[in-house]
């Protein structure tokens, strides 16, 4: 196992991860649990810092809906009024309330957990991509099927 070197910043590579995962030996010996695209950007946060820096037009990296909320993977995956179904439906999915600190741990102790965080998750980013698509430029890929139509 490698041991984290002190000091190490939080805007680091890796580090929204290991705040997820703290153990990555729980991680490695669960006995569930797919991980797809959906769950890799949760734990990564790269798409939502992605659309963040990209489709964000004022250039703040705030929630547009909470103004004083930075829009990161805890803000839209556990308190962001625009997802409020999606995280009330996880909640009542778990086993357990979850929470940014106990995410992963929970996760690999329960299936339905599990399973219940991945639905979120693509159920959010799904949202965000459309979102950003709507603000973004169009793509050459975009502006081909549109003028199919």
């Amino acid at each position: 196992m490698i041991k984290r070197e002190a000091g190490t910043q939080p805007t680091a590579p890796g580090m929204k991860t290991r705040r997820l995962i703290p153990d990555i030996s729980v991680w490695l010996s669960r006995k569930h649990g797919e991980v797809n695209f959906f769950l890799t950007q949760l734990l990564t946060g790269f798409l939502l810092s992605n659309f963040v820096e990209k489709a964000i037009l004022d250039g703040s990296s705030n929630c547009p809906v909470c103004t004083n909320d930075v829009e990161d993977v805890s803000h839209v995956l556990f308190s962001c009024p625009r997802f409020a179904r999606i995280q009330q439906e996880m909640q009542q999915r778990s086993r357990t309330r979850l929470t940014k600190e106990n995410l992963g741990t929970e996760m690999c102790s329960d299936e339905d957990t599990w399973d219940a965080v991945r639905t979120a998750a693509r159920a959010i980013f799904k949202t965000l991509q459309q979102l950003w698509n709507e603000v973004s430029p169009p793509t050459a890929r975009r502006r081909r099927r549109q003028r199919r139509r």
